[in-house]
């Protein structure tokens, strides 16, 4: 492995060296900031801590995909359209690599490498019996919350309200309470054996392909994409099936969620796709499928411009330039924010919220935010806003350092359905922490994970309960 792995590094050198001599400075730096993305993954494997460093590395590979894949994109493809990502695209190149680099230092100061344990602790496959006892608890919980967030609107809030949620809402609480309904997909993926095709594994793959195809018509692609990365991490803790197969259903997987993506995004273009019901969406989705409904709208509705953008988020770009050009630095702007962190809105009621991205991009960039509107400020970003390259490098150290802190907290726990279940949210939560505020982060890596803590072990305690409840009706 060591071969490999020097071997694989030597070759990456040499292609950004020759990147540099080529002009192509953006391309040499997105290289270079695969490097600590991969000797992470490297040293965790080789010292059998994988699982400590899971929210650290999920962290990372966000960062890499907005910043180096999405905005390498960006960069060196849309400009064909007219498009241009940003004026200051070496300094963005610059900041990810301080942001990876400072992440790897972070992750190695929490866990050092002498006092790691000896035993293995990688994805420890779990029972048959304790999985399916979970499929049918989480299953009652997936059908019962699916109901209500049909009932109450759930399912049309990006057209009927986008972001906008009172703390009276229903909405408001079946947002708060949706991480459970994706461990359903995981303990179904548990489930799943070889051969992939068998009688055995359709009501799993039927699940996850209804809902697949059910969250399509809402027009969001992240529910579609979380359900299918529970079902694969699920897979990993089933222990049925080989490492090697699942690599090759990975690299399956790759190409479907890209042209998922872009099928969804030319539906989405379409009238008919807003204005209909869930028939008219299917339908829609089936036509652009089936080639009868060709692309409409000017370059900048382009579902590859849409992919493209939305991997990486050019309203971090925005904020990157306007420092450049300004060099004045908010510090520590709106961080009194933090003292209403644990206090929710059901008991504190209306307050501001503690990510203050949004309104800083509509007051001092311009960017015109509704309720229906995506437009992150990203962590890079605001970093850079607040103090600079050394704000951006220090507090890229400090949530590194704290992610790899909880996840070794959570390899302390003895109930694998628990440990596994926390890990696999949390790992889905940290791969997004690249698009809120640094406040935004601050809420999400304490507060919200707290919250997910306390559901998810209630319902992990439901799932045993049920099970002992089983194994005493069998004893009698």
């Amino acid at each position: 492995m060591y071969i490999k792995a020097s071997i694989f590094l030597i070759i990456n050198v040499i292609v950004l060296i020759v990147c540099v001599f080529l002009g192509l400075p953006e391309l040499s730096l997105g290289l270079l900031a695969f490097i600590p993305l991969f000797l992470i993954i490297y040293i965790s494997v080789l010292s059998k801590s994988v699982e400590l460093r899971l929210l650290s590395i999920a962290h990372m590979t966000g960062q890499f995909f907005c910043w180096v894949i999405g905005f390498l994109g960006c960069f060196y493809i849309l400009p064909s359209i007219g498009y241009q990502i940003g004026k200051y695209t070496i300094v963005t190149m610059i900041l990810i690599n301080l942001v990876m680099w400072a992440s790897l230092i972070g992750s190695l100061i929490a866990v050092k490498f002498r006092v790691l344990p000896e035993r293995e602790i990688l994805f420890l496959p779990l029972s048959d019996k304790l999985t399916h006892s979970g499929v049918i608890i989480t299953g009652i919980v997936f059908i019962l919350t699916s109901i209500f967030n049909l009932i109450f609107g759930y399912y049309d809030a990006r057209y009927v309200i986008g972001g906008s949620l009172s703390s009276d809402s229903p909405l408001y609480f079946l947002g708060g309470i949706s991480t459970l309904q994706y461990l359903f997909f995981f303990l179904l993926g548990t489930r799943l054996e070889v051969p992939l095709i068998s009688q055995k594994n359709f009501p799993y793959l039927f699940a996850i392909s209804l809902t697949v195809i059910l969250s399509s018509m809402t027009g969001g692609r992240e529910p579609v994409i979380r359900a299918i990365i529970f079902f694969f991490i699920g897979n990993i803790y089933g222990g049925k099936i080989k490492f090697s197969l699942l690599r090759k259903l990975l690299l399956f997987l790759i190409p479907f969620l890209l042209a998922f993506t872009i099928v969804l995004g030319y539906a989405r273009a379409d009238q008919r796709f807003y204005n209909g019901n869930f028939s008219d969406r299917l339908s829609t989705i089936s036509q652009v499928m089936l080639g009868k409904i060709e692309f409409q709208g000017n370059e900048y509705d382009d579902p590859v411009f849409a992919l493209l953008t939305r991997i990486t988020e050019p309203t971090g770009q925005l904020v990157i330039d306007g420092v450049v050009d300004s060099q004045r630095y908010i510090g520590f702007q709106n961080f009194e924010r933090i003292f209403s962190i644990f206090i929710p809105k059901f008991v504190m009621g209306e307050k501001l919220p503690l990510d203050d991205g949004a309104e800083r991009l509509r007051d001092n960039y311009g960017v015109n935010i509704t309720e229906f509107t995506s437009a992150p400020i990203t962590f890079m970003a605001d970093s850079f806003e607040r103090g600079g390259y050394l704000m951006v490098f220090f507090a890229s150290l400090i949530l590194s350092c704290w992610l790899t802190c909880v996840g070794r907290f959570l390899s302390f726990i003895k109930q694998p359905l628990l440990k596994s279940a926390l890990l696999c949210s949390f790992s889905f939560v940290c791969l997004r922490l690249y698009t809120p505020s640094i406040l935004g982060v601050i809420s999400t890596v304490t507060y919200s994970l707290l919250r997910d803590f306390i559901l998810i072990n209630l319902l992990v305690f439901l799932i045993y309960f049920s099970l002992q409840l089983s194994f005493k009706g069998q004893t009698k």
